[in-house]
């Protein structure tokens, strides 16, 4: 069985747990859903767009709930497989940019 690293494996445990909050329904993704995806496939080239969407508005969510950059970092590392502090920065960064701006300053 192949196992699944890095972001993509924490897009599925967020779908599979629940956390997620976002449902992916076939259609064009909208412009920012567009340079979100750029960014992110620059990083990690294998992600399915679905799994990025997922991570992203999770991150969003969490923040907007009240949990801090720190936490959310922690958060990150603890549910992905293999994410790294660095990893969870970049996801972090991408997702606040790209759909939740008001928390792109948090640090």
């Amino acid at each position: 069985m192949k196992r699944i690293r890095g972001p993509a494996a924490l897009a599925a445990l967020l779908m599979l747990t629940g956390c997620s909050g976002y449902s992916i329904a076939p259609s064009e993704p909208s412009s920012n859903e567009s340079a979100f995806l750029d960014a992110w496939h620059q990083r990690y080239p294998k992600d399915k767009d679905s799994d990025a969407l997922n991570v992203a508005k999770s991150i969003c969510k969490a923040f907007k709930a009240g949990t801090s950059y720190k936490d959310e970092v922690s958060r990150l590392i603890t549910l992905g497989s293999h994410v790294t502090p660095d990893d969870a920065g970049a996801m972090i960064g991408m997702a606040t940019t790209g759909f939740c701006p008001a928390y792109s300053t948090l640090r």
